[in-house]
């Protein structure tokens, strides 16, 4: 039977608040640079599509004049500039993340490292400790993808914001219909995350000693040792 991790939102806002913390100690230039990043990618977004829609208004424009205006090509250079500065701030934004990645992961690492050099000889042999650094090194990448989803999240947040403001202003009417929308998507994928992430704290145990089990295959001493 799977367990089903029953965290609460409290716990899951203190744990992000804790995480966040840690993170902005280690590397406030970096987090800094990707918010600022995420930001210019929400805005520009909507800014394509008005360059997309502005372009062809023109051409419209410019088709019934039957010539073309400097305005058609204040809108030409504006598509031309929205078409490359996104590729530029998404490319930014992928370097910033495999290098938060990088410093990151070797910063958990060697911390890590430190906490098991720091447990007592006479409690090296305990099941418990081995268990608790087994669940932390093989979710330690989880920290990492937690903070892309965070990121990725702030950016869908202001993404909606901006939207909300731009339907409020013109079709007031649909924003409701827009959050009824997406309220059983929302309530699924919550469901669905807390089972998978049960799925890896149930099985701890299991894998400790698999892994246990399994390091005897793999050195010859143990090995003459089984064979004895």
């Amino acid at each position: 039977m799977t367990h089903e991790n029953k965290t609460s939102p409290k716990t899951l806002l203190q744990t992000t608040l804790r995480s966040f913390r840690l993170m902005w100690q280690w590397f406030p230039g970096r987090i800094t640079g990707i918010a600022f990043i995420v930001v210019l990618v929400s805005v520009t977004t909507f800014l394509q599509s008005a360059s997309q829609a502005f372009l062809v208004n023109e051409l419209i424009a410019s088709a019934a004049r039957k010539g073309f205006s400097p305005l058609f090509l204040w809108a030409a250079a504006g598509f031309l500039v929205m078409v490359v500065f996104p590729r530029l701030l998404y490319a930014a934004r992928s370097y910033l993340f495999r290098m938060f990645h990088f410093y990151a992961q070797e910063r958990t690492d060697f911390l890590l490292l430190e906490k098991r050099g720091a447990v007592d000889v006479a409690h090296w042999e305990d099941p418990k400790q081995h268990n608790l650094f087994l669940l932390v090194q093989e979710n330690e990448y989880r920290l990492f993808n937690f903070f892309d989803r965070m990121f990725d999240a702030a950016e869908q947040l202001l993404q909606v914001a901006l939207a909300a403001v731009i339907i409020v202003a013109f079709k007031w009417w649909s924003l409701p219909l827009l959050v009824v929308s997406i309220i059983p998507e929302f309530i699924v994928e919550t469901k669905y995350g807390r089972r998978v992430w049960g799925i890896w704290q149930a099985k701890v145990e299991v894998k400790r000693r698999f892994r246990a089990f399994e390091g005897h295959f793999y050195r010859l001493e143990n090995i003459v040792e089984l064979k004895l």
